[in-house]
């Protein structure tokens, strides 16, 4: 069978993409497509075509776009009097519970001058487990031909508007659709972060420089793509995560697209977030614990999608993934230029780094009350920890203080919190092998 690459999913009349469906979705669509039939009926327009799988005429910037480009003519919006769930199970009506669900309502979007009609059912599945809420889009529109300029003009004018914001969005690509996320650049740029110099350079070259004039220079004159992919790898809890928000949040007119991980994930989330990610450049298109992404995903479909990605004009793609198992990945993506063209790892902090942190979150009275030996023998028992024990430590003295009525950490309180958590970390490691006393990050007794 045929299969339709999803970026083209949607200019293909409905019944041919319903082909491409598997066994398990098939019954939802085509439930989904004779109610689909009904409305248009009711509404006399019996002869338009429907198209499947446009989540990006429901996504919220491009409803502006569309409305912007008709002269501000606002849509009419209809919700479904009796939800309908298409799920496997059959057609369900709800009785009107369930009218909206968080920000995915459910019914009908019709845009008289943009001759296009949005249909949105919920779905409810029923397996093993508890039953799951998704949901499923239709659009309808005259023709073919004329849907699919809507759809490229509704496109050019969303990338209008994002590069005339003073300020590039982040977005968020999931398989319940997508959406933009406001978040607060100058507390993330504020967050302190320790990093080895080693670590710094390499992040330097490969990533905060990527979008310099140094390297727009370079591409051009070795008329390559200017393109990148960046993997984050190493031990948990060492800053990977955050690493990227705060490097994001100093780029103001880079735009960002998170692929968030999900049971229902598939080839046409991922595919959504390669074209929002190549339409917005410069733009960074960043994959968390890119090993678990291949639970759903199969890695040729990953290869298929990004091989060959060019951005629409000379602006800057860079893809960062991270992961905390880079032994799992195929050799086709963790050694192998042009997919993944840098790994970077992020270690456990050395005994500088460890005594580093602890200057910076201690108060300048916490801190004198330690003497050299002190600080050593803190450092020394935190020896293979990662930045995240470590801050276990500090809040964990903080408590045992706090306990005994005091707002200051002793000496006493963050050994003992050091040595509590070297201990759990080490027994995590082991399988916590219990004991009467149990497990857990406790504060001491």
């Amino acid at each position: 069978m045929t299969t339709i690459p999803p970026s083209h999913q949607e200019m293909v009349p409905f019944l041919t993409a319903l082909q491409t469906k598997s066994a398990s979705e098939i019954p939802t669509a085509e439930k989904a497509f004779h109610a689909a039939k009904v409305e248009l009926a009711r509404r006399g327009l019996e002869n338009w075509t429907l198209f499947c799988d446009v989540g990006d005429l429901w996504d919220t910037e491009m409803r502006e776009a569309l409305v912007t480009l008709h002269g501000g003519e606002m849509p009419e919006w209809e919700p479904f009097i009796d939800t309908m769930s298409i799920g496997r199970t059959g057609m369900k009506r709800n009785d009107g519970l369930i009218c909206e669900v968080e920000h995915h309502p459910f019914g009908t979007w019709w845009h008289k001058t943009a001759k296009v009609l949005i249909l949105r059912f919920p779905t409810l599945e029923i397996g093993l487990c508890n039953p799951s809420f998704g949901r499923f889009a239709i659009v309808a529109a005259p023709e073919v031909g004329a849907f699919k300029k809507l759809m490229l003009d509704t496109r050019a004018e969303q990338v209008r508007r994002r590069k005339s914001a003073e300020v590039a969005e982040w977005r968020v690509v999931s398989s319940v659709g997508n959406w933009k996320i406001n978040i607060d650049r100058e507390e993330a740029l504020s967050q302190p972060m320790l990093r080895s110099p080693e670590l710094e350079a390499q992040l330097d070259l490969h990533v905060r420089g990527f979008f310099s004039d140094s390297w727009k220079a370079l591409v051009k004159r070795n008329r390559i793509p200017y393109r990148r992919g960046v993997l984050l790898h190493g031990a948990p809890g060492n800053g990977k995560t955050s690493y990227i928000r705060q490097t994001l949040a100093g780029l103001p007119k880079v735009s960002a697209v998170f692929l968030q991980k999900s049971l229902k994930l598939d080839d046409d989330d991922l595919g959504t977030a390669i074209t929002l990610w190549r339409e917005s450049a410069p733009c960074v298109l960043v994959i968390e614990d890119l090993d678990s992404l291949f639970d759903r995903i199969p890695v040729s479909s990953f290869l298929n999608q990004i091989d060959g990605i060019r951005p629409l004009k000379e602006e800057g793609l860079l893809m960062i993934a991270t992961t905390n198992h880079p032994e799992k990945l195929d050799p086709a993506i963790n050694n192998r230029p042009g997919r993944f063209d840098a790994a970077i790892r992020f270690n456990n902090p050395d005994a500088a780094l460890r005594e580093a942190y602890f200057k910076t979150m201690l108060t300048q009275e916490e801190h004198g009350l330690l003497t050299p030996t002190d600080i050593r023998q803190l450092v020394r028992t935190c020896d293979g920890l990662s930045f995240s024990h470590l801050r276990e430590v500090f809040l964990q003295a903080g408590m045992n203080a706090a306990k005994d009525g005091r707002t200051g950490r002793t000496p006493t309180d963050l050994l003992g919190a050091a040595q509590s958590v070297a201990n759990l970390s080490k027994n995590a490691g082991e399988g916590f092998k219990l004991d009467s006393n149990g497990f857990g990050f406790n504060c001491a007794a």
